[in-house]
């Protein structure tokens, strides 16, 4: 009688005497006591592009087989092959500012969809693998993986979430496009970021004022009589002086308003500096009204709209002011009460820099929506290949 185990010649039949050298008893109790060894010498996989190999795990593997080992029971809690790739140069936000996947370290914070600080847990390792760029309508672009995961949203799913993958989302828009449907893929925008009360140097709403009215020569801020009247009773600084430019046209100087723009660089140019960009959502909201009461729009409807006549240093720093408003701006007020905003629309028109927001009228606090309408933002996204890069 044959003492195979299932007609597999490497596997003998339970009590079957084996006899072992020296050699194989020091290196069966070398596996016995060390698995993730046993794994890297013992185990072969079949490699899509190398066939049979010897099995290399992962950091996050190995770990995952000692815990196999030394504990009888595990709960793995784990997405489908671990590791959605994104760019090395993919821009995340941190509470300290911006910085890119590559620069990321176990430990640092970043902030969820949620708006709040997340830690970081684990990293995967870089590979070279297919990547696409996914361009929104708004103009920015994410590098990813054809396997990355995305929460995407769609009218024919009544707006409710699915996740996706990259190269599912490609099927979905090319449908799309031959249906000859308007509708398109979107992502729901983040929550506004959560963070505490920032120390600036500058009033948040009279940095807006002064952003959208104000000199950088000597700090003073100019305007119609009736509005500037009305502007200054909300600015918590002294008036100095007030003079008349021309017709109903006055300009007011502020104490000390000149001497803080100056000592933050901003005689030069005009910008949001990073202690603005990541203070409260309060702030944030009073450095927008400060904007909206000096160059906003209000209709009769309740839309409001913001734009400047001419390029500023605000205006052309997308990495510091753009990629910021998808999160930051949580509502506002402009001067007529409290309002609901998403980012609208953004582009070059009749050679303005225009930037233009949706608002719905709100009797409580503006706060996020968290359930799309049919008059939300929804940044629309299509994608393309690229060449291969590290990821």
């Amino acid at each position: 009688m044959s003492d195979v185990y299932l007609g597999n010649p490497l596997l003998k039949k339970a009590n079957t005497p084996i006899e072992f050298t020296e050699e194989q008893i020091i290196e069966f109790l070398k596996c016995k006591e060390d698995p993730v060894y046993f794994a890297k010498n013992y185990i072969k996989i079949v490699s899509l592009d190398k066939g049979l190999t010897q099995f290399s795990p992962y950091h996050f593997q190995e770990k995952l087989i000692n815990n196999f080992h030394d504990n009888r029971f595990n709960i793995c809690k784990m997405p489908r092959q671990t590791g959605k790739q994104l760019a090395l140069d993919t821009k995340i936000p941190t509470p300290e500012g911006w910085t890119t996947i590559k620069e990321l370290k176990i430990g640092d914070y970043i902030f969820g969809r949620d708006g709040n600080p997340s830690k970081v847990i684990g990293k995967s390792d870089i590979k070279e693998i297919d990547t696409y760029e996914i361009e929104f309508d708004n103009g920015e672009v994410i590098k990813a993986c054809s396997d990355h995961l995305w929460k995407v949203s769609h009218s024919d799913w009544y707006h409710k979430e699915k996740v996706l993958k990259t190269k599912d989302i490609i099927k979905k828009f090319l449908s799309l496009k031959k249906s000859s449907k308007s509708s398109s893929i979107y992502v729901n925008i983040s929550n506004s970021l959560n963070l505490p009360d920032s120390n600036v140097p500058i009033d948040p709403y009279t940095f807006g004022v002064w952003l959208g009215d104000g000199s950088r020569d000597n700090g003073a801020i100019t305007g119609l009589y009736e509005d500037i009247e009305v502007i200054s009773s909300n600015i918590p600084l002294k008036i100095t002086k007030k003079s008349n430019c021309k017709g109903n046209v006055y300009r007011y100087y502020f104490e000390g308003l000149r001497k803080e723009t100056h000592s933050l660089g901003l005689h030069k140019e005009k910008y949001i500096p990073k202690e603005y960009l990541r203070s409260s959502t309060n702030q944030r909201l009073e450095l927008l009204r400060g904007l909206m009461d000096t160059d906003g729009f209000v209709a009769p409807n309740g839309a409001c709209e913001f734009y400047q006549t001419r390029p500023r240093a605000y205006a052309r720093r997308p990495s510091k002011n753009r990629d910021e408003r998808n999160q930051d701006h949580a509502g506002a007020r402009a001067s007529r009460g409290n309002c609901e905003s998403n980012p609208y629309h953004q582009g070059p028109r009749n050679h303005e820099t225009r930037y233009k927001h949706k608002f719905r009228r709100r009797r409580e606090a503006p706060r996020r929506s968290r359930c799309p309408t049919s008059t939300d933002y929804k940044p629309h996204a299509r994608a393309r290949p690229i060449d291969r890069r590290s990821s």
